[in-house]
């Protein structure tokens, strides 16, 4: 199963995802990048660039992300 693959299977689970999701590759491009975000993913991370700290703030700032634009969301259902 490639990337987009896997992203689509989550996206037939459910509607909206209740949880936030980082692409960890060791193929990564601008373009595979750009793609996995348009699909959803909060962050995606090249292998060759990871360490513990890295994962860490990726992690962080994904969740992040995910909360605010769930928020957002919730906003705007309700104008």
């Amino acid at each position: 199963m490639d990337r987009f693959e896997f992203l689509n299977a989550l996206q037939g689970e459910t509607v909206a995802r209740p949880y936030p999701v980082v692409m960890l590759t060791g193929q990564g491009s601008e373009q595979l990048a750009v793609q996995s975000m348009h699909r959803g993913v909060q962050d995606y991370v090249v292998k060759d660039d990871l360490s513990a700290d890295t994962l860490r703030r990726v992690i962080a700032n994904a969740v992040d992300k995910f909360r605010q634009q769930q928020m957002l969301k919730t906003h705007r259902s309700l104008l």
